[in-house]
C-alpha cells in the first residue's frame, strides 16, 4: 500500500494542477476574447461552440488512440496540445489563431478524460481503484477551488490580469506533463496486438455499456447545468444578493470534495450502479429545493444552502463511480474505447446545455429545476433497470474489475 501511495502522488499533483490550470481560465475565457483578443462575443461564443463540435469527434478519436498506443502516452499528448492551445492564445490577436487555440485546447481536453480512467486503471491495482478515483476527483475540486481564489488574486493587478492567467495556466499543463512523464507505467504500457481487434463495433454492441452511457448523458446535465443556471436564478429571477453564487458554489465545491474522498471508502462493498442511483436521489433534493425556492423567495437561506449542500453530494457521488464503471464494464483491450463512449456524454452536454438552460430558464423561474427533477426521478428508474440487467458486471466498490 505504501508503494502504491508514492506511486500514485505524482499523479495526484498533475491532476490537482491540471484543475487549478481549468480554475484559472474557463470563467474568464469569453471576457479574454473581448478584451485582449479583441472579437466581438457573439464571434467568440461560436468559435467555442465549433470547437465544443471538433471535441465531439477528438473523443472518440482518443479512444482508440489509448487502446493502440497506451493511455499514459495520450495523458501526456493532452497536456501538450494545451499547452500549445494556451501559448498560441497568449499571442492571439486575430480570429484565426484563436480558433487554432480554442480547438487545441478542445482536443487536448477531449484526449485527457478519454485516457483518464484507463490510464489510472494501468497506475493502480484493482482493488484500490475506487478509493484513489474519489481521491482523484477530490483533488480535481480543490484545484478548481484553488484556480479560481488564485484567478480572483491575479485580476487585482489590473492591466495584463487575464495574460497572466493564461500563461500560469501553460505552465500549469507542462508541470502536470512533467509528473505523468514521470510515472513509469508509461514506459511499461505495450498494448497487444488483440487492442487493434473488435474497436468500437465490439463496444457500440455491448447493451450494458451503451445503456450506461446513455444515462451519463443525465448525469452530466445535471452535473453542468446547475452550474450554468445558478448566478441568472439567483441574481436576476430571485433578486438575491450578488454575492450568493459564489457562497452557493463555494458550499457546493466542499461538499463535492470531501464525498468525492471519502464515498468510496464509506460505500465499499456497495454495487457501483446503486451508487449513481444514491447520486440520482441526491440531485433530485436539490433540484426540488431551487424549485421550492422560487415559491418561497424568502427563505432562501433555509432552501439555497441545503439545495446546494445535496448539488455537491451528487456530483461528489456520481464522479468517481461514473470514472470506474466504464473501467470495470471494458475487456482489457478496450478499456480507451469504452472510457470515450461514456466521456462523449461530457462533449454532448457541452453543446446542449448552454441552450436548454437559456430556454428552461426563459419559460418561467422554476421550469428549469422542475424539468431537472422530473429526469432525476426518470434517471434513478432505468438505471435501476440497467444495474438488474447488467448482472454485476458494473461491480462492486472497492472489488477487482473484470
Amino acid at each position: 500500500m505504501k508503494r502504491e501511495r508514492l506511486g500514485t502522488v505524482p499523479v495526484l499533483v498533475a491532476l490537482l494542477i491540471d484543475s487549478a490550470g481549468s480554475g484559472l481560465y474557463i470563467p474568464f475565457e469569453l471576457l479574454y476574447a473581448r478584451t485582449d483578443v479583441g472579437l466581438p462575443l457573439s464571434v467568440a461564443g461560436l468559435v467555442l461552440t465549433l470547437a465544443a463540435g471538433i471535441g465531439l469527434v477528438a473523443g472518440p478519436a482518443a479512444g482508440a488512440a489509448v487502446d493502440r498506443i497506451g493511455a499514459g502516452r495520450i495523458v501526456l499528448v493532452s497536456n501538450l496540445l494545451e499547452l500549445a492551445g494556451f501559448g498560441i492564445l497568449l499571442i492571439a490577436h486575430s480570429i484565426v489563431p484563436y480558433a487554432a487555440s480554442a480547438v487545441l485546447i478542445t482536443v487536448g481536453v477531449s484526449a485527457f478524460w478519454s485516457a483518464y480512467a484507463p490510464f489510472m486503471g494501468s497506475v493502480l491495482p484493482a482493488t484500490h481503484r475506487d478509493r484513489w478515483f474519489g481521491r482523484l476527483r477530490s483533488a480535481g475540486y480543490a484545484g478548481l477551488a484553488l484556480g479560481g481564489l488564485l484567478a480572483g488574486l491575479v485580476l487585482t493587478t489590473g492591466v495584463g490580469g487575464l495574460r497572466v492567467l493564461v500563461a500560469a495556466n501553460a505552465v500549469s499543463y507542462v508541470l502536470a506533463g512533467v509528473l505523468i512523464a514521470v510515472q513509469p507505467s508509461i514506459a511499461m504500457e505495450r498494448p497487444g496486438a488483440a487492442a487493434a481487434r473488435g474497436g468500437y463495433g465490439l463496444a457500440l454492441c455491448d447493451r450494458v455499456n451503451l445503456l450506461f452511457a446513455a444515462l451519463n448523458v443525465g448525469a452530466t446535465m445535471f452535473a453542468t447545468i446547475p452550474t450554468l443556471a445558478l448566478p441568472i436564478f439567483v441574481v436576476v429571477q430571485l433578486r438575491d444578493p450578488t454575492w450568493a453564487p459564489g457562497i452557493l458554489f463555494g458550499v457546493a465545491t466542499l461538499v463535492m470534495t470531501v464525498t468525492a474522498a471519502l464515498s468510496p471508502d464509506l460505500l465499499r462493498g456497495r454495487r457501483r450502479g446503486h451508487v449513481l442511483q444514491l447520486a440520482d436521489g441526491a440531485w433530485f433534493g436539490s433540484f426540488a429545493l431551487f424549485a421550492a425556492a422560487v415559491a418561497l423567495p424568502r427563505a432562501w437561506l433555509l432552501l439555497l444552502f441545503p439545495a446546494s449542500v445535496f448539488l455537491g453530494l451528487g456530483e461528489g457521488l456520481y464522479t468517481p463511480v461514473g470514472d470506474a464503471v466504464p473501467n470495470a464494464l471494458a475487456p482489457p483491450q478496450l478499456q480507451g474505447r469504452y472510457t470515450a463512449i461514456h466521456q462523449f456524454a461530457w462533449r454532448i452536454t457541452a453543446v446542449v446545455a448552454p441552450v436548454l438552460t437559456t430556454f428552461l430558464l426563459s419559460v418561467s423561474p422554476s421550469a428549469l429545476w422542475l424539468t431537472l427533477a422530473a429526469a432525476t426521478l426518470v434517471s434513478v428508474t432505468v438505471r435501476g433497470w440497467v444495474v438488474a440487467r447488467a448482472g454485476g458486471r458494473d461491480g462492486r466498490m472497492g472489488e477487482g474489475y473484470s
